[in-house]
């Protein structure tokens, strides 16, 4: 420990897009504690185990707080000149013998996580070329994506939950209580959930008796990844007996009753699956539907869209997308991309692209 003063800094939490305050005790370099920040006008003191954990992270002991490279069998630190001459180095030889396009670029994470890791590597996507793009959206929240296509036309379509007006509050296997529940945007689920219980009704579809299951008005624990035929049935129930209450022009209520008979919810296919559930397609799809069905899609107390800051939805023509799937890899071609982004597992493919380069494995 330090032994000098502890200074408390205001900041925020970079982790997620609820980017919660917190308040940093400093001695010196070293973080001491990391609390909520009862200012904050949003999250008021709120935090979850990742950010109260981001002091720890600051001080882990197998943290890479510089470059290394590997001389003699053994990783040894280096200057940032010199690592950055050795990746140059390095990629200017796979372009020059294999061409601009033959590699492969990866992006790891969505842009909420780094500010400038993202232009700066949108930068060099570009100057190489558009080589062909990996990234983790085929694997984490790709049903999102897909239903916002395939149902609003768009792939940025990410509605947000009312919490202010709610009077009937539906999760589907997130817990919020703990990790905001994604994007729903709960800054504070602490002080949210008992304003809207006391409007209305909160209920959580999950396997689990979780901590957002505990303080909702009833759970439902379905078996794993048949969450689906709940949505299903609540759809059939509206579409029978209503409350039907459209909010837009809506078509294809024929094929709806069609594809969800009364006596038993049809099960849909999956192609790419979100959190890795084979029934995540048709589990997001129903949500939109019973949010179109009640007129609670884009409306106060239901989901809305945010118009955004840098491009404003209300104001501009969304790019309307008929097909969000794009031609597979050359790796797998049998394995579709979406919205020009191949799935990570088809970068090393099955050796089928040779005139790639194979992606050689490091190990420590």
């Amino acid at each position: 420990m330090s032994d000098q003063p502890i200074v408390s800094k205001r900041s925020y939490c970079k982790i997620c897009t609820n980017q919660c305050g917190v308040v940093i005790d400093v001695a010196g370099d070293e973080i001491v504690k990391v609390k909520g920040d009862f200012k904050h006008p949003l999250s008021k003191g709120y935090t979850c185990p990742k950010g109260r954990a981001l002091g720890q992270s600051h001080r882990h002991p197998n943290a890479i707080t510089r470059p290394l490279i590997r001389k003699n069998g053994q990783l040894v630190p280096i200057s940032w000149s010199e690592c950055l001459d050795d990746l140059a180095a390095r990629l200017r030889k796979v372009v020059d013998t294999y061409g601009p396009k033959r590699g492969r670029y990866l992006f790891r994470q969505r842009p909420r996580h780094g500010r400038f890791r993202i232009p700066h590597g949108r930068h060099l996507y570009k100057s190489l070329g558009n080589p062909p793009k990996f990234s983790p959206l085929t694997i984490d929240g790709t049903a999102k994506v897909l239903v916002a296509s395939l149902v609003g036309g768009f792939p940025g379509l990410s509605p947000k939950t009312d919490n202010d007006n709610v009077d009937m509050l539906l999760y589907v296997g997130v817990n919020p209580m703990v990790s905001h529940g994604h994007n729903t945007g709960m800054f504070n689920s602490g002080s949210t959930y008992p304003r809207c219980r006391k409007r209305g009704e909160v209920w959580t579809i999950d396997p689990l008796l979780t901590e957002t299951a505990k303080y909702s008005t009833r759970h439902i624990a379905p078996y794993p990844g048949k969450d689906y035929a709940i949505l299903a049935w609540l759809t059939r129930e509206i579409l029978d007996g209503g409350p039907i209450d459209l909010a837009q022009p809506v078509c294809g209520i024929e094929e709806l009753l069609a594809a969800i008979p009364p006596e038993r919810p049809r099960r849909g296919r999956n192609r790419h699956g979100r959190d890795m559930s084979s029934s995540a397609n048709i589990t997001q799809w129903l949500a939109w539907v019973l949010t179109i069905l009640t007129g609670m899609m884009n409306r106060k107390g239901g989901v809305w869209f945010h118009p955004g800051f840098l491009t404003r939805f209300d104001s501009f023509e969304l790019p309307i997308m008929d097909n969000p799937f794009s031609p597979g890899a050359p790796t797998m071609p049998e394995v579709s991309g979406i919205i020009g982004d191949w799935p990570c597992a088809a970068l090393t493919g099955r050796n089928r692209g040779r005139q790639y380069p194979r992606v050689r494995q490091f190990r420590r």
